[in-house]
């Protein structure tokens, strides 16, 4: 789950209006079942002054960066508080599913694999 550090450093780098302490990635509703781990990634922006439709893109368009944009699930799901004209608290989660190896003398998450065009193959994306 510390690949997630790359997406808030990627909006913290992006969103110049938006501080270090108003930004919060946090990992919820975790479940595993039979090596597939599910779990939603909750993106917390507190008093973002600024379009609240950017995050979004940043998000959307990093995840697909990342080959981490999962057709089977909803893309993104937010909510927002409304203070003022410009000001919003936004919290939007991103559902996820990774696959857990475990082969009982090590254990790690497999990464997903993708379609390259140019190589006629699946890739690995990395984490």
């Amino acid at each position: 789950m510390q690949h997630w550090v790359d997406l808030q450093q990627h909006l913290s780098n992006n969103l110049p209006n938006l501080s270090k302490d108003e930004l919060r990635v946090l990992v919820v509703n975790g479940d595993l079942q039979h090596s597939a781990m599910t779990y939603t990634i909750r993106i917390l922006l507190l008093n973002y002054r600024g379009d609240p439709l950017l995050p979004i893109v940043l998000i959307n368009r990093w995840l697909q960066a990342k080959h981490r944009d999962e057709p089977d699930l909803p893309r993104l799901k937010f909510s927002s508080e409304v203070i003022d004209k410009n000001t919003f608290d936004l919290e939007i989660d991103i559902p996820m599913t990774d696959k857990l190896v475990d082969d009982w003398t090590t254990f790690h998450i497999c990464p997903p694999v993708y379609w390259d065009d140019a190589q006629a193959a699946f890739v690995q994306a990395e984490l």
